[in-house]
């Protein structure tokens, strides 16, 4: 009988869960919440970039992260990584875009809450096509899709890892990215990826501003 119970319980209680966001500015608003509690970060971040037609070393870097969009990168080398893919600001979402909530899908077994994004500004247009899809579970970011313009698609998938037992962090985050023109004279790669491999974070250490004003190898 008290199984029975039990089981009832947790029934209900998933789909109080389940049914907590009424629309998606909230489910937004619930993974801001929790980014904002992450004062700064520090992490090393390994990338893989391949691109078509162009040959790019393996880079290794370290990343300096300070609310609200502070960042610092250190690299021996020339880090080409693409700053849509390192960090997101939740804000930056409803500050930039209208958003619609589809509904709940499933991605890689895990439901998913999927979220239109619209641009605000129809004078500069941001993206022709946006979606957002957010962990039901743990409210965080999976992933990421994009039409920035007639025939060219982003896809940004993120992999997350608890984090001092309490934040959901980027573990990999993998970009890519195609191009249906086919211009032979066209010189910028048509498509490619980007793997960001994260490791040895260190959450809300006081980081300097001034480490944010030395020039360096910042993210464009």
């Amino acid at each position: 009988m008290k199984k029975i119970v039990l089981f009832i319980y947790l029934f209900f209680y998933s789909q109080q869960l389940i049914s907590q966001f009424k629309d998606a500015e909230q489910i937004i608003d619930a993974i801001q919440i929790k980014y904002d509690e992450i004062k700064d970060y520090t992490a090393t971040i390994e990338a893989a970039v391949d691109l078509e037609r162009i040959k790019v070393p393996k880079m290794d870097v370290k990343i300096y992260f300070k609310q609200p969009d502070k960042f610092h990168i250190e690299s021996k080398n020339f880090a080409m990584i693409p700053r849509e893919g390192v960090v997101i600001n939740p804000a930056e979402l409803l500050n930039k875009f209208n958003a619609k909530l589809l509904g709940i899908e499933q991605l890689n077994s895990r439901p998913v809450y999927k979220i239109q994004l619209t641009p605000k500004s129809e004078q500069k247009l941001i993206s022709l096509e946006s979606y957002v899809y957010i962990d039901q579970e743990n409210i965080y970011i999976a992933k990421l899709e994009s039409t920035p313009s007639e025939g060219r698609t982003i896809v940004i998938n993120f992999s997350q890892s608890l984090v001092q037992n309490k934040y959901y962090l980027p573990s990999k985050i993998f970009v890519k990215f195609e191009n249906a023109e086919t211009n032979p004279s066209q010189r910028l790669p048509r498509s490619g990826s980007v793997t960001i491999s994260y490791k040895n974070y260190l959450l809300n250490t006081g980081l300097s501003d001034s480490l944010f004003t030395k020039k360096s190898n910042n993210l464009k």
